[in-house]
Order: C-alpha cells, then sequence, then structure tokens
C-alpha cells in the first residue's frame, strides 16, 4: 500500500488535533469538523461561518468530515452549500478523502450529492485507486 509522506503527517496530526481540541474553549469551522461535533457545525453555520473554511493543511470541513467517516456532518455540511469538488492539500477532494479511508457510506453519499468520481489529485489519482491501494473492496 503506498501512501505520501505528507498524507501520512498530515492524517496522524489531524488525530492528534483530535484528542487536542477538547482542551480548547471555542474551536473553528474545520476543527469542528476534525472533532466530529455536529452540534458544533450547526452552530458556526447558523452563525454564517464561512463553509469553505480551510484548517491549516488546507482541508475544508467536507473533507475532513469525509476523513472520519461522519457521513452524518458531510450530509449537513452539503445541505447548508458546502463546495463538495473543493480540493485540499494535495488536491484531495472531500471523495478521495473517504474513498482512501475507507467509508462506504460517506463515499455514497458524496455520489449521491455529485461529487465527481473522475477528479484526480495532484498525483492524478482519482479515488477509486485510492479505495484499491487501500485495499477497501466494498468501495470498489
Amino acid at each position: 500500500i503506498y501512501y505520501p509522506l505528507s498524507w501520512i503527517k498530515t492524517t496522524t496530526d489531524l488525530f492528534f488535533n483530535l484528542f487536542n481540541t477538547a482542551q480548547k474553549t471555542k474551536r473553528s469551522l474545520p476543527e469542528e469538523a476534525e472533532c466530529g461535533s455536529l452540534d458544533g457545525i450547526k452552530c458556526w453555520i447558523r452563525e454564517g461561518t464561512d463553509i469553505d473554511a480551510t484548517d491549516a493543511y488546507g482541508y475544508t470541513p467536507l473533507i475532513n468530515a469525509a476523513m472520519l467517516g461522519r457521513a452524518d456532518i458531510v450530509k449537513v455540511l452539503i445541505d447548508a452549500g458546502a463546495d463538495i469538488q473543493k480540493p485540499g492539500q494535495f488536491g484531495y477532494t472531500a471523495l478521495h478523502a473517504a474513498a482512501q479511508n475507507g467509508h462506504l457510506e460517506v463515499v455514497q453519499t458524496l455520489v449521491k450529492y455529485g461529487a465527481s468520481v473522475n477528479c484526480k489529485n495532484e498525483d492524478g489519482d482519482i479515488p477509486l485507486i485510492l479505495a484499491v491501494r487501500g485495499t477497501h473492496a466494498e468501495i470498489i
């Protein structure tokens, strides 16, 4: 299985942040998505926060939610107007993140809402290739 070193670092940092954000008193919208806080996401949406704001790694809340397998948050963000095709770091879209991490329900949700299955990241990989590399047969 091939994972770019930068992707491994980003994913490791993401999960490190997941545990550390509990100590914060106020989180940004991307951080709420990293933490999987549906109530926090809804609060930021009600306040009119930029739904496609990025975190320090260039990932949107939609990409973070897809990476963590949170189909419920993915649906809320899309319904609130999140750009389903907006790429983050290395050209990864939410569909790339969900496919690479084996989150079938998120993949199905994103495709249902119109995510392109043929979009390529900076390495030229479509989400299907990432699912194959991750041995996620249920997505293939």
